[in-house]
Protein backbone atom coordinates (compact mmCIF):
# COMPACT_ATOMS: atom_id res chain seq x y z
CA UNK A 1 0.00 0.00 0.00
CA UNK A 2 1.54 3.92 -0.81
CA UNK A 3 0.88 6.76 1.12
CA UNK A 4 -0.32 9.57 -0.11
CA UNK A 5 1.87 12.72 0.44
CA UNK A 6 1.20 15.71 1.64
CA UNK A 7 1.00 17.68 -1.99
CA UNK A 8 -1.11 14.84 -2.77
CA UNK A 9 -3.29 15.34 0.09
CA UNK A 10 -4.11 19.02 -1.24
CA UNK A 11 -4.08 18.29 -4.58
CA UNK A 12 -7.33 15.79 -3.99
CA UNK A 13 -8.42 18.75 -2.14
CA UNK A 14 -8.02 20.65 -5.13
CA UNK A 15 -9.49 18.14 -6.98
CA UNK A 16 -12.69 18.94 -4.75
CA UNK A 17 -12.71 22.52 -5.62
CA UNK A 18 -12.84 21.89 -9.28
CA UNK A 19 -15.41 19.38 -8.83
CA UNK A 20 -17.41 22.24 -6.69
CA UNK A 21 -16.51 24.99 -9.46
CA UNK A 22 -17.94 23.36 -12.08
CA UNK A 23 -21.44 22.61 -10.21
CA UNK A 24 -21.60 25.95 -9.18
CA UNK A 25 -20.77 27.22 -12.89
CA UNK A 26 -23.69 24.92 -14.02
CA UNK A 27 -26.20 26.32 -11.70
CA UNK A 28 -25.43 29.97 -12.13
CA UNK A 29 -25.87 30.00 -15.70
CA UNK A 30 -28.51 27.61 -15.59
CA UNK A 31 -30.18 30.09 -13.23
CA UNK A 32 -28.86 33.27 -14.74
CA UNK A 33 -30.64 31.90 -18.70
CA UNK A 34 -33.56 30.74 -16.83
CA UNK A 35 -34.39 33.94 -15.07
CA UNK A 36 -33.90 35.85 -18.47
CA UNK A 37 -36.38 33.33 -20.10
CA UNK A 38 -39.11 33.79 -17.17
CA UNK A 39 -38.48 37.70 -17.70
CA UNK A 40 -39.03 38.06 -21.88
CA UNK A 41 -41.88 35.09 -20.83
CA UNK A 42 -42.34 32.10 -23.57
CA UNK A 43 -42.78 33.25 -26.78
CA UNK A 44 -44.29 30.60 -29.46
CA UNK A 45 -41.28 29.68 -31.94
CA UNK A 46 -41.19 31.41 -35.06
CA UNK A 47 -40.32 28.63 -37.40
CA UNK A 48 -40.67 24.66 -36.76
CA UNK A 49 -36.97 24.08 -36.69
CA UNK A 50 -37.24 24.77 -32.95
CA UNK A 51 -39.56 22.47 -32.04
CA UNK A 52 -37.27 19.75 -31.71
CA UNK A 53 -34.64 21.04 -29.48
CA UNK A 54 -35.92 19.05 -26.80
CA UNK A 55 -35.37 15.90 -28.76
CA UNK A 56 -31.94 16.75 -29.40
CA UNK A 57 -31.35 18.58 -25.94
CA UNK A 58 -32.39 15.06 -24.48
CA UNK A 59 -30.15 13.64 -26.95
CA UNK A 60 -27.18 14.85 -26.62
CA UNK A 61 -27.60 15.02 -22.96
CA UNK A 62 -28.07 11.23 -23.13
CA UNK A 63 -25.00 10.95 -25.77
CA UNK A 64 -22.56 12.91 -22.64
CA UNK A 65 -23.70 10.38 -20.35
CA UNK A 66 -23.26 7.78 -22.22
CA UNK A 67 -19.76 8.71 -23.22
CA UNK A 68 -18.39 9.92 -19.36
CA UNK A 69 -19.56 6.58 -18.14
CA UNK A 70 -17.53 4.69 -20.85
CA UNK A 71 -14.24 6.97 -21.00
CA UNK A 72 -14.64 6.88 -17.31
CA UNK A 73 -14.50 2.83 -17.42
CA UNK A 74 -11.87 2.57 -19.69
CA UNK A 75 -9.69 4.45 -17.54
CA UNK A 76 -10.75 2.85 -14.74
CA UNK A 77 -9.97 -0.23 -16.19
CA UNK A 78 -6.21 0.61 -16.70
CA UNK A 79 -5.58 1.67 -13.16
CA UNK A 80 -1.57 2.42 -13.03
CA UNK A 81 -0.83 -0.34 -10.66
CA UNK A 82 2.87 -0.07 -9.73
CA UNK A 83 2.74 3.34 -10.16
CA UNK A 84 3.70 5.83 -6.88
CA UNK A 85 0.56 7.82 -5.39
CA UNK A 86 1.28 10.96 -6.78
CA UNK A 87 0.64 9.14 -10.09
CA UNK A 88 -2.21 6.95 -9.13
CA UNK A 89 -3.81 10.48 -7.60
CA UNK A 90 -2.74 12.16 -11.12
CA UNK A 91 -4.42 9.17 -13.12
CA UNK A 92 -8.02 9.80 -10.78
CA UNK A 93 -7.70 13.26 -11.01
CA UNK A 94 -7.67 12.99 -15.28
CA UNK A 95 -10.22 10.34 -15.08
CA UNK A 96 -12.75 12.53 -12.84
CA UNK A 97 -12.02 15.44 -15.11
CA UNK A 98 -12.61 13.86 -18.49
CA UNK A 99 -15.96 12.84 -17.16
CA UNK A 100 -16.99 15.90 -15.44
CA UNK A 101 -16.17 17.55 -18.87
CA UNK A 102 -18.60 15.14 -20.64
CA UNK A 103 -21.17 15.61 -17.97
CA UNK A 104 -21.09 19.66 -18.23
CA UNK A 105 -20.59 20.18 -21.51
CA UNK A 106 -24.36 18.10 -21.90
CA UNK A 107 -25.51 20.44 -19.20
CA UNK A 108 -24.13 23.44 -20.76
CA UNK A 109 -25.89 22.22 -24.40
CA UNK A 110 -29.42 22.02 -22.69
CA UNK A 111 -29.03 24.78 -21.56
CA UNK A 112 -28.33 27.16 -24.50
CA UNK A 113 -31.06 24.81 -26.37
CA UNK A 114 -33.58 26.00 -23.79
CA UNK A 115 -32.82 29.53 -23.93
CA UNK A 116 -32.63 29.58 -27.76
CA UNK A 117 -35.95 28.08 -27.72
CA UNK A 118 -37.35 29.98 -24.68
CA UNK A 119 -38.58 26.15 -23.70
CA UNK A 120 -37.92 26.35 -19.76
CA UNK A 121 -38.93 22.30 -20.09
CA UNK A 122 -35.30 21.51 -21.50
CA UNK A 123 -33.98 22.52 -18.40
CA UNK A 124 -35.31 19.58 -16.78
CA UNK A 125 -32.89 17.60 -19.03
CA UNK A 126 -30.07 19.69 -18.04
CA UNK A 127 -30.97 19.12 -14.37
CA UNK A 128 -30.79 15.33 -14.41
CA UNK A 129 -27.25 15.93 -16.28
CA UNK A 130 -26.11 18.41 -13.10
CA UNK A 131 -27.25 15.53 -10.70
CA UNK A 132 -25.03 12.65 -12.54
CA UNK A 133 -22.04 15.55 -12.42
CA UNK A 134 -23.07 15.98 -8.65
CA UNK A 135 -23.06 11.96 -8.36
CA UNK A 136 -19.65 11.94 -9.75
CA UNK A 137 -17.48 13.68 -7.03
CA UNK A 138 -14.54 13.25 -6.02
CA UNK A 139 -14.32 9.94 -3.29
CA UNK A 140 -11.12 9.55 -1.03
CA UNK A 141 -12.83 6.09 0.06
CA UNK A 142 -12.93 5.46 -3.78
CA UNK A 143 -9.55 6.19 -4.16
CA UNK A 144 -8.26 4.18 -0.91
CA UNK A 145 -9.97 1.04 -2.09
CA UNK A 146 -9.13 1.01 -6.44
CA UNK A 147 -6.41 2.64 -6.31
CA UNK A 148 -4.54 0.50 -2.85
CA UNK A 149 -3.36 3.79 -0.92
CA UNK A 150 -3.87 4.53 2.22
CA UNK A 151 -5.24 6.98 4.26
CA UNK A 152 -3.43 10.19 4.74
Amino acid sequence: MNNLSKISAESFKALQVLHLALMIGAILMTSVLGLIISREGIAPAPTSWLEGFPLYAMAIMTFEIVLSFVLWNMRQSKLPINATADEKLMHYRSSCILRWACLEGGVLISIIFAFIAHNPAIFAVSAVGLAILFLARPSKDYLMEKYGLEAY
